[in-house]
């Protein structure tokens, strides 16, 4: 069953990101001392700046970068 099969929001996680979020979401990322944030900060600026989705970045491999 899909989102529209079930009268779910199809709207989810759709919405843009404001300037000032990603802002404030790259710099938590940044201070933190988690070893784990290290690949989520580097995740958002590299889709926020491509603006991209999620699942568009998850496939990107280094040699689409060069």
């Amino acid at each position: 069953m899909n989102q529209k099969e079930t009268g779910q929001s199809l709207d989810e996680g759709k919405q843009p990101m404001s300037f000032d979020q990603y802002k404030l979401m790259a710099r938590k990322l940044f201070e933190s001392d988690a070893h784990d944030t290290l690949f989520a900060h580097t995740f958002l600026v590299l889709e926020y700046n491509l603006i991209a989705r999620a699942n568009n970045c998850v496939e990107m491999e280094v040699v689409h970068v060069k």
